[in-house]
């Protein structure tokens, strides 16, 4: 154990073909450094590791733009279209959350519609509200999905649930056709940026309108980044109401900025 190395940690990390992703390497070393970090207070031995630091975080702050946006619509068939389309304007997680939706998940209240999610990665139940251009696409998806037939509203062309294998496939696809699989921006691009992309225009949309007199020079990008990190974000887009009042401004912000 005296022999070992910060290089030596570094070189097995580094030997893992699948381990090339900072973020994986985050993930990985607090549990080798959490060992020694018990062997050091059990049994009295010196860390070697003392001091290793991990890899810097990337917060994953890419979007679509509209431009990009219509143009996914247009490279893709109806059914992916709408899958798409309700995950950038939901914001939910595309597989584990938006997949799952079915008719009996939806009510309809005197402020708009809601959805009922539950995540199979929290294990947990929300109510959300959803957009008026989403509503009407539920409706009419709720139409060939009726309460208790247990089918999702947004189905693949087999009319089977989107499943991660082959929405990831079918988003490769697209890429492809647009050519953004030779771009060093839009090849980073994949189903999961549709919630990114919820997020981003929320923040930099909403956010700086408010605090643009309290924050000066404080760029929309910035604040994605400070919020994804204390997951507030999640916590704002949940609140996002049908009415969509600019005006409106949590109480625990405004608490917290006196």
């Amino acid at each position: 154990m005296g022999e070992l190395k910060k290089t030596h940690v570094t070189g097995w990390l580094e030997s893992h073909a699948t381990w090339r992703s900072p973020a994986t390497q985050r993930s990985v070393l607090p549990v080798v450094l959490a060992a020694f970090n018990r062997a050091e207070q059990s049994h009295h031995l010196a860390n070697p590791l003392k001091g290793l630091k991990k890899p810097a975080s990337r917060p994953r702050v890419s979007s679509f733009s509209a431009a990009r946006e219509k143009a996914l619509y247009a490279a893709t068939d109806e059914c992916f279209k709408y899958f798409l389309f309700a995950a950038i304007h939901t914001g939910l997680r595309p597989f584990c959350e938006l997949a799952r939706i079915t008719a009996d998940d939806i009510e309809e209240t005197d402020r708009g519609m809601m959805w009922r999610v539950y995540s199979s990665k929290t294990k947990k139940t929300r109510k959300i509200p959803v957009r008026p251009e989403v509503a009407d696409l539920a409706r009419r998806l709720i139409k060939t999905a009726p309460r208790g037939s247990g089918l999702p509203l947004l189905r693949n062309t087999c009319r089977k649930p989107w499943e991660r294998m082959t929405g990831v496939a079918r988003f490769i696809a697209i890429k492809k056709k647009l050519g953004w699989d030779k771009d060093p921006v839009k090849r980073g691009y994949s189903c999961y940026t549709c919630r990114h992309t919820f997020a981003h225009r929320m923040l930099a949309g909403y956010l700086p309108q408010w605090r643009s007199k309290r924050s000066p020079g404080r760029s929309g990008i910035g604040l994605f980044r400070r919020w994804q990190r204390s997951l507030a974000a999640a916590w704002m887009l949940r609140c996002w109401t049908a009415a969509h009042r600019s005006s409106w401004v949590p109480a625990e912000w405004q608490r917290k900025q006196r």
